[in-house]
């Protein structure tokens, strides 16, 4: 027993699901360009389930002999929960080229529960946490 392991299983009946919603305000507008700020909430919620267990690499004590790909070994649940606070912008470049972008500071909280259904001492196991992180994005828009 021991030594390196690679495990491969089926993914199934798992999915990703999220929702996000913010509220601000233009403090400055004109003709080619805006700048806001908002505040947001962001929810994100993932769950994945692994069938069966193949040993890829040298650990003869997991997996072996493979377990069946009708047994559900792990299941992950995972909610993230996000406060957002940022900033917003849009320029017109051209008569037909605008350029959109923002960028938001979260502040995150992870409820997270990893049951492994095959071993009785880790059947369930929460994975909760804090943090925080930033979120950008930007956009090159053109106009007909």
């Amino acid at each position: 027993m021991g030594g390196y392991s690679n495990t491969f299983s089926d993914q199934r009946g798992g999915g990703v699901s999220y929702f996000t919603a913010d509220l601000g305000y233009n403090f400055l507008n004109s003709p080619r360009y805006r700048i806001g700020a908002f505040v947001g909430n962001n929810f994100w919620h993932e769950s994945y389930d692994a069938f069966g267990c193949t040993q890829q690499a040298t650990n003869w004590g997991t997996c072996v002999p493979t377990v069946p790909t009708y047994v559900n070994l792990i299941s992950q649940d995972n909610d993230w929960h996000s406060l957002r606070l940022g900033l917003a912008g849009q320029t017109q470049l051209t008569e037909r080229l605008s350029l959109s972008g923002d960028v938001a500071f979260l502040f995150t909280r992870l409820d997270g529960k990893d049951q492994h259904h095959m071993r009785p001492k880790i059947k369930l196991i929460p994975e909760d946490g804090d943090g925080h992180g930033v979120q950008l994005e930007a956009v090159l828009g053109r106009g007909e």
